[in-house]
């Protein structure tokens, strides 16, 4: 028998997203990975239903999430932000005894200043609820020019 935790690693794609970005969180060592992407007949409560049920799966295994990553269309929606709220609480929940624990939103370079801080200000309150858990939150912006 191993001591070894069996973590997940799970990446979230709204529909919308023109291609997915690089978004290999570094020192990720899950032994499980998943993609749930936004079916194109799916609304953003349905694709966070199915985000929750799979947090909770995990829970029930007794697998944690490590990292947890929501690929972010430049939708800004009341519909879409409170999806995302709800996909990152039960996320951050289900990463309870995983090391190094870390939930990321990417958004596109396209997304307008409302999205922005639509996006941080979700971040800054889980980092804020979370001030006792050891989880980081953090939005990862891509480079809105390259070199």
């Amino acid at each position: 028998m191993t001591d070894e935790l069996n973590t997940a690693c799970i990446l979230v794609v709204e529909r919308g997203v023109e291609s997915i970005p690089d978004v290999t969180e570094p020192g990720c060592i899950a032994t499980e990975r998943a993609i749930i992407a936004q079916q194109p007949d799916e609304t953003p409560a349905e694709l966070s239903a199915r985000v929750i049920h799979r947090a909770q799966e995990l829970a029930r295994q007794k697998t944690p999430i490590e990292c947890a990553v929501i690929v972010a269309s430049d939708a800004v929606q009341d519909e879409v932000f409170a999806a995302r709220c709800h996909m990152a609480r039960a996320l951050v929940r289900a990463m309870e005894g995983a090391p190094r624990a870390r939930l990321v939103f990417v958004p596109p370079a396209s997304l307008s200043d409302e999205g922005r801080h639509e996006l941080l200000s979700i971040a800054g309150t889980l980092a804020l609820q979370l001030s006792h858990v050891p989880v980081e939150v953090s939005v990862r912006f891509a480079p809105l020019f390259e070199e």
